[in-house]
């Protein structure tokens, strides 16, 4: 476990019935790694995904276990301490079958600097494949309402520039592109 000094990530989830325990196990380890911020953890997180799998958010698409824990990195220098935790897992067919679809509600925390509190609320949808191997996740697309976590990361000291289109660093793009595609009026 990454943070030993908080509550387990599944003690209020609610799940389905019928989900299997290899399945609750592997979510809880996606959340577990999700909220690693080690280099390890990363790795770890991106290995859950099939070699071609993709992580789709803030109107991009990553595929791949190399663009999903670049992606998830620079995630994590974004937002330091973002916390996420799973509280209703639905699942779509038959929990026993070769492909599963699943939609995850997720409740996420962070406290950016100069104490500016951000909660909210997430949804991921993963479609999970039984390979020889164990569980792979083919697809997780996230939908997610960014306006708060913008606004905290605007609110702290750490200031986004104000001209995205000159941002050099992929971190930075990655939040122009969430206030271009969520934020910014049209």
């Amino acid at each position: 476990m990454f943070f030993k000094q908080q509550p387990p990530k599944e003690r209020d989830t609610l799940w389905p019935e019928s989900l299997p325990q290899d399945i609750k196990l592997w979510i809880i380890t996606f959340f577990e790694l999700l909220d690693g911020y080690t280099p390890e953890a990363g790795r770890r997180w991106s290995c859950l995904y099939a070699p071609d799998g993709e992580f789709i958010a803030f109107g991009q698409v990553f595929q791949g276990p190399t663009a999903i824990e670049g992606h998830i990195r620079r995630f994590w220098d974004m937002f330091p301490g973002l916390s996420h935790h799973p509280k209703r897992v639905y699942a779509n067919g038959d929990t026993s079958g070769p492909c599963l679809e699943l939609a995850v509600v997720t409740s996420y925390a962070i406290t950016f600097s100069m104490d500016n509190f951000v909660a909210g609320e997430s949804v991921a949808l993963f479609v999970l494949e039984r390979q020889e191997t164990g569980l792979v996740l083919r697809q997780n697309k996230l939908f997610l309402e960014p306006s708060l976590l913008m606004k905290g990361l605007e609110a702290s000291d750490r200031q986004l520039p104000t001209e995205c289109d000159k941002a050099t660093s992929s971190h930075v793009e990655d939040a122009c592109e969430i206030r271009n595609e969520y934020v910014t009026p049209r």
